[in-house]
């Protein structure tokens, strides 16, 4: 009677860790990419105290978005993005720092980890240039539904 519970026991421990194995091992969803969009950056631009906001879009939990964005320096004087950081760590950011010349752009990448998150998402990412100690804000949106 023991050995049978035992082996019993052992079969479904051992199914378990198998199941588990396959959950595991399923591949990642890719992440959804959203089309670019160009934001103008000058000493003009970071004195209005201007926010922008960009849409997200609907995701599921678990969801990463990757949005593309170009830095364009539309000023008269070079530049150089010394900073890119966000209110969250579900937010993370890449940015080239080679400096600016007057309408030189850059590539700035945003993507949103949806993993714990559900409902409406807003998140603030801040860029900070040479030329102010201000930086320019851009918000997020996101809607996370099963």
């Amino acid at each position: 009677m023991r050995s049978a519970l035992r082996r019993t026991l052992f079969v479904l421990l051992t199914l378990g860790t198998l199941a588990g194995l396959g959950v595991a091992c399923r591949p990642k969803t890719p992440p959804v990419r959203l089309r670019g969009e160009v934001i103008p950056l000058s000493e003009e631009r970071l004195a209005e105290d201007r926010v922008d906001t960009f849409r997200f879009g609907t995701l599921r939990p678990g969801e990463v978005a990757v949005r593309d964005f170009i830095i364009k320096n539309t000023g008269s004087r070079p530049m150089v993005i010394a900073d890119v950081d966000s209110d969250c760590g579900c937010i993370a950011t890449r940015c080239d720092g080679t400096p600016l010349q007057a309408g030189d752009s850059t590539a700035l990448s945003v993507s949103f980890d949806s993993r714990g998150y559900y409902g409406y998402i807003l998140k603030e990412v801040r860029i900070l240039t040479s030329l102010s100690a201000r930086p320019l804000v851009i918000c997020l949106e996101a809607e996370v539904r099963p």
